[in-house]
């Protein structure tokens, strides 16, 4: 009897040892490079950041939901910083009502993959966002997929502040040719990484983000006039040189692969950027035909997004210019990127959808899925646009 007793006592003693452990002293840990050693963190700590960062990230379709801009100066511990945060979120309030774009409601999450302790209250942080919002006008499911962010925080008393952030996407470079390939991923996270870390260098690349969000904040007026033109048709008064597109082929195809990769063609994820090779792949299989070196899977034509331009151009696949106008389901859109490794087009998506603010579009590299083009163009990022717009 004494030893049940005992045993009894040792398993409860036990029980509530566990307990009481992971509710007060538990850590999170985190791998920390370049030393691969281990940071630690205390869970309510670890929630913190993940707040923090997560409500700066879901700001802009707070916005979108509302139309209202609620400032979030009390977690952000850089003026500048700020001062491009406050700018872009009033634009998108104006914006949003502009083009009607309206959400629902959104769902989000975020992930911290990496922590980096730079001093004794500065951290770096390697995130994942990715975000599910429903379009008041249309009811369509809109989503983005681990979009990858790299913040620096700064704690004070007993709370984390945003002093840096970049987005990614402002680092990408996507490949030129089969042959010369860009950075890997994992390079171009130790780049950002040291550019964050150079303060000049990042003052200067936001001061210029600054300058982009004033200019497109003054030109409302016109971009919204662009946006406006998406459905507008323009007479065709010459016979279409290809008749063989199958636009609704092309968007299924877009639908279908738009967070995972097809494996009969080569992944340039791991290169920098998949977004031409993934606008190829269903391009192709809405009937625009390979044509052997000139363009096919990996050759440059097929995954460069300024060769596949001049290409389905040069071909007579397209028709009616560069603008919105007359642009359908199916035809492609390219963006103008002032990126921090230099300005120039730099991403292909494609159209898969519609709602009342416009085109809804679907692309790798961020992975996005019936994406409003509104909530990408025009951005302190994303300064100018053109459409391949196909005879189908």
């Amino acid at each position: 009897m004494f030893k049940k007793k005992l045993g009894l006592f040792v398993g409860i003693l036990l029980i509530y040892t566990i307990l009481f452990s992971n509710t007060v002293f538990a850590k999170t840990t985190y791998e920390s490079d370049p030393t691969n050693t281990k940071l630690e963190l205390s869970d309510s700590d670890s929630l913190k950041i993940k707040e923090n960062i997560k409500t700066i990230l879901d700001t802009q379709y707070e916005i979108m939901k509302t139309w209202k801009f609620k400032s979030n100066q009390e977690l952000i511990g850089d003026s500048k910083l700020l001062e491009l945060i406050e700018k872009t979120n009033k634009f998108k309030t104006q914006w949003y009502k502009k083009v009607n774009l309206k959400a629902l409601n959104y769902n989000s999450t975020l992930d911290i993959e990496n922590i980096q302790k730079n001093s004794n209250n500065k951290y770096t942080l390697n995130v994942k966002y990715s975000i599910d919002f429903y379009l008041s006008n249309s009811n369509v499911k809109s989503s983005s997929f681990d979009e990858k962010y790299i913040f620096e925080l700064e704690k004070k008393g007993n709370n984390y502040y945003i002093t840096k952030m970049l987005d990614l996407t402002d680092m990408q470079e996507e490949p030129i040719n089969s042959t010369n390939q860009v950075r890997s991923i994992n390079k171009l996270d130790y780049d950002a990484s040291k550019k964050i870390e150079n303060t000049e260098e990042y003052d200067n690349f936001i001061t210029d983000k600054i300058s982009s969000i004033d200019d497109i904040s003054n030109n409302i007026d016109r971009y919204a006039e662009e946006q406006n033109k998406q459905t507008t048709s323009v007479p065709v008064n010459t016979k279409a040189a290809y008749s063989g597109y199958k636009a609704n082929a092309a968007v299924n195809y877009a639908l279908k692969w738009a967070y995972s990769f097809n494996p009969k063609y080569h992944n340039y994820d791991k290169e920098g950027g998949d977004c031409t090779n993934f606008v190829s792949q269903c391009v192709n299989w809405g009937g625009i035909p390979t044509a052997g070196s000139a363009w096919s899977s990996n050759t440059t034509s097929w995954i460069n997004v300024k060769a596949f331009y001049n290409y389905m151009r040069s071909s007579g696949y397209t028709s009616g210019g560069d603008s919105s106008s007359g642009s359908r389901l199916g035809d492609v859109i390219q963006l103008y990127h002032k990126k921090w490794v230099g300005s120039d087009w730099s991403h292909t998506v494609i159209i898969t959808g519609r709602d009342g603010s416009g085109w809804l579009y679907s692309a790798h590299s961020d992975p996005r899925k019936n994406y409003p083009i509104a909530n990408v163009y025009p951005t302190s990022s994303y300064t100018n646009i053109r459409y391949i717009k196909f005879w189908h």
